[in-house]
């Protein structure tokens, strides 16, 4: 049987079903083994980017948009960018 929308919890297991309480069920532990490849290796990006940037590792992807931010900065000093942040993933 293959669930239609992935890792989403079912509210019941057959049509006509009493409704599960998806909030007391606790999923079990996953294994990184238990994925499929592609996800795998989504996670195991997600994962060394997370633990880049613990490091204080950013990546070329981030600094050539901080180096764009600060050249516009650079050519309209007229503009306050005291309260501007970058937000992450953008």
């Amino acid at each position: 049987m293959v669930k239609l929308h992935g890792m989403r919890w079912w509210s019941r297991i057959l049509d006509g079903d009493p409704s599960i309480n998806t909030r007391m069920c606790e999923p079990g532990e996953s294994r990184a083994d238990d994925l499929d490849p592609s996800l795998r290796s989504e996670v195991d990006k997600m994962l060394w980017k997370q633990k880049q940037k613990e490091k204080g590792i950013t990546e070329p992807v981030d600094e050539k948009k901080k180096k764009i931010l600060e050249e516009f900065q650079q050519k309209h000093p007229e503009m306050d960018f005291s309260k501007a942040t970058m937000a992450p993933g953008s």
